[in-house]
């Protein structure tokens, strides 16, 4: 069995998902015209002009290729720079001798990865500006523009109570800004420490799959995340423990990470893997289902691909879902903050006019 530092404690970030699949390109399509490794691995340092930091740890591989080491305790000595599922595949591939299919499979897999969390990225981004432009615009009017309403209004003995409570706001506001601004650090530093706490980071990662809604989209999203690791792994030759083990690592739920010990003890004493995973809570259901056909048919190998790449088109129309569901939801926000703001200062204003027209004789 391929051995895997399951630790953790202190591995560095590994390289980003688009590094690792231009650096397994490369390299596979070096290794296929039949260039040597190290000589292909002089090559790609060579032609890499992108970024330095990066072309030290290739050198870091290469001496210690050149010195006798193999290639996959080689990406396993820089301490989490290369992850489990890149050293898996080079591990399966120094036994069978396919290194180049080995690394064509890891430029797929890191491809996918890469283009999944871009688009995750994109749909996070978007909210996230959203209300930083509205916090911004309430800090702005409750500075700037308010206040001038509120003298306004300062003569007026009928004021509704909305407009009160946005004036008594922008005075809060304006009064105790430095004190608001240190307090949103503080908060933001204490969530960012309790985040930290194992015990919160389950809850919270339990949450992301058992909300209404959005638990089933990331359901879909984690699922596909594992059965694409765990497809291109097995198909490579790596064997079901070990392919378990890394694939449960990059899911990125630390809920869904815990119940594996369990699936893995199942299968050491001879259960299915359909009848393992069915164990995991917050996977897409489908899963399984197909699993098990492939079991009885005996085509697991295709049956994994299919549902690798069925997972994946389903993950990404519920990432194009939950944008369009974060996005109807930010306006709505929006469009509420306005129209109070609005309101309260137009109503005032309105009822004055028909005042004064009614004291006139219009």
């Amino acid at each position: 069995m391929i051995q895997i530092n399951k630790s953790g404690a202190f591995k560095e970030k590994p390289l980003s998902d688009e590094t690792l699949a231009d650096f397994s390109l490369q390299l596979s399509s070096l290794l296929k015209a039949g260039i040597p490794l190290l000589k292909a691995f002089e090559i790609i340092i060579k032609n890499d002009h992108s970024n330095k930091p990066i072309l030290k740890y290739y050198n870091s591989v290469a001496d210690k290729i050149r010195s006798g080491v193999s290639f996959s305790d080689a990406l396993r000595s820089l301490n989490g720079k290369f992850p489990d599922t890149m050293i898996c595949l080079v591990s399966s591939a120094e036994h069978s001798g396919n290194l180049s299919r080995a690394m064509a499979k890891s430029y797929d897999y890191f491809n996918k990865q890469h283009a999944i969390k871009r688009k995750i990225s994109s749909v996070s981004a978007y909210p996230k500006l959203i209300i930083c432009i509205l916090l911004f615009v309430i800090l702005v009017l409750s500075v700037a523009v308010i206040p001038q309403f509120a003298d306004v209004f300062s003569d007026y003995e009928d004021i509704p109570v909305t407009t009160e409570f946005l004036f008594s706001i922008s005075s809060f506001i304006r009064n105790n800004l430095l004190f608001i601004l240190f307090g949103i650090f503080l908060v933001f530093c204490l969530i960012s420490i309790i985040l930290k706490n194992k015990q919160v980071i389950l809850i919270a990662d339990k949450l992301k799959v058992m909300l209404p809604y959005i638990g089933s989209l990331n359901q879909t999203i984690y699922t596909a995340r594992f059965t694409d690791t765990f497809s291109s792994l097995h198909s490579c030759g790596v064997s079901i423990i070990s392919s378990l083990e890394a694939a449960s690592r990059t899911i990125g739920n630390e809920y869904l990470e815990s119940q594996f010990d369990k699936v893995i003890d199942r299968i050491s004493f001879g259960a299915s893997l359909s009848d393992s995973l069915i164990l995991v809570d917050g996977f897409d259901g489908k899963l399984c289902d197909m699993l098990k056909i492939g079991e009885e048919s005996g085509e697991i190998e295709e049956m994994l691909g299919f549902v690798s790449e069925k997972l994946n088109l389903d993950a990404d129309t519920a990432i194009t879902k939950l944008l369009k569901l974060i996005e109807p939801a930010v306006i709505l926000l929006i469009s509420f903050v306005i129209l109070f703001v609005m309101l309260s200062v137009m109503i005032p204003l309105l009822d004055s006019y028909a005042l004064l027209e009614s004291s006139i004789g219009l």
